[in-house]
C-alpha cells in the first residue's frame, strides 16, 4: 500500500515500502517508516506506524506512543488538533499538543467496524469513513463538529469506503473500493458514478478540480462539469495522490504481481512515471 502527503512540490512524503522525502528532484529514504502520513510543515510531520504514531521534526523522530494500536489513517487541523484512525476496531484518537486519548464514537467497540481514511476542513469539521462488514459491506461516514462524532451517512448497497477529501465544509468526496463516489454539497449526500475501477485516494486544487486515483491504474478528474477517465496502465494499483493549488500531481503505486513500488508525477493533464522508487 503507498500513502502520500505535500507540504508543496519540493517537499512531499510518502509511503511506498518504506518512508521517503522527495524534493522535487529526487527521493531520499528516511530512518523509519510510516505508512499514513499528515504534517503542517516539513518540521512538523506525523507518520503512523505499527505501534502507534511517529513524530517527525525534520532532523529526528520521535516515537508518540509506546506500544499504540495500529493505524489507519492520520490527519490534522493543526499540530495541537490532530486525529488518527484504527482500522480493525474503529476506533478514533486525538493529539492535543500534549498526549493522545482516545475519542468516545458511535462504534468505539465495534468488531466488524472499519475506518479506512480521515479528511477535515477544519478542527470541528472532520470525517472518518470506512464500512461495516457482516454477511457483507456497508459504507459508513462518520462526522465530528468538534463535540462529538455522528454517523452521517450509511449506504444501503455494498460499499466499502477507502478514502475522503473536499476543497471545503459544503464540497466533500468519499470513495469507494467499486468504483465510485459520494458527494457532501452542504445540504446532502449524492451518489456520483465515475469511469474506472475501486478509489484507493482523492485529493484536489479545488472545487472545479479533483483528481482520485485507484485500482488497475485508475485516475479520474472533476473540471467542474464532469468526471474524466485518464487512467494510466491497467498493470499499476494507485493507492495514494496528492496536489495541491499550483502544484503537480503525484500519486504512488505498484505494479500487478510485484513488490516494487513506483512515484508518478502528474503535469496537470496525465499522470506518468517520470520519477520512479529504485
Amino acid at each position: 500500500m503507498g500513502a502520500l502527503w505535500g507540504i508543496s512540490p519540493r517537499d512531499i512524503y510518502l509511503y511506498a515500502g518504506g518512508s521517503y522525502h522527495f524534493d522535487g528532484e529526487s527521493l531520499r529514504k528516511l530512518p523509519f517508516s510510516g505508512n499514513k502520513i499528515w504534517g503542517s510543515s516539513n518540521e512538523d510531520m506525523f507518520f503512523t506506524s505499527s505501534k502507534g504514531v511517529i513524530y517527525f521534526d525534520g532532523r529526528n523522530w520521535t516515537e508518540m506512543m509506546e506500544n499504540g494500536p495500529t493505524f489507519s489513517a492520520i490527519w490534522g487541523a493543526s499540530n495541537r488538533d490532530v486525529f488518527a484512525t484504527t482500522r480493525w476496531d474503529s476506533r478514533i484518537f486525538h493529539y492535543n499538543g500534549v498526549s493522545w486519548t482516545e475519542m468516545e464514537t458511535p462504534h468505539s467497540t465495534a468488531k466488524n467496524h472499519f475506518l479506512e481514511a480521515l479528511w477535515g476542513s477544519s478542527g470541528t469539521d472532520v470525517y472518518a469513513v470506512g464500512y461495516e462488514h457482516d454477511t457483507t459491506s456497508v459504507g459508513r461516514v462518520l462526522h465530528y463538529d468538534g463535540i462529538s462524532w455522528e454517523e452521517v451517512l450509511i449506504t444501503e448497497e455494498y460499499a466499502r469506503f477507502n478514502a475522503v477529501w473536499g476543497s471545503g465544509a459544503d464540497d466533500v468526496y468519499v470513495g469507494e473500493s467499486g468504483g465510485y463516489l459520494y458527494r457532501f454539497d452542504g445540504d446532502g449526500w449524492s451518489h456520483v458514478e465515475v469511469p474506472g475501477y475501486g478509489l484507493y485516494s482523492i485529493s484536489g486544487r479545488s472545487a472545479t478540480d479533483v483528481i482520485a486515483v485507484g485500482y488497475l491504474g485508475t485516475v479520474v478528474r472533476y473540471d467542474g462539469l464532469e468526471w474524466k477517465d485518464e487512467s494510466i496502465s491497467s498493470g499499476y494499483n494507485l493507492f495514494g495522490v496528492w496536489t495541491g493549488p499550483g502544484a503537480p500531481e503525484y500519486a504512488v503505486g505498484c505494479k500487478l504481481f510485484d513488490d516494487g513500488n513506483d512515484v508518478f508525477c502528474g503535469d496537470g493533464v496525465l499522470l506518468e512515471n517520470r520519477c520512479g522508487l529504485e
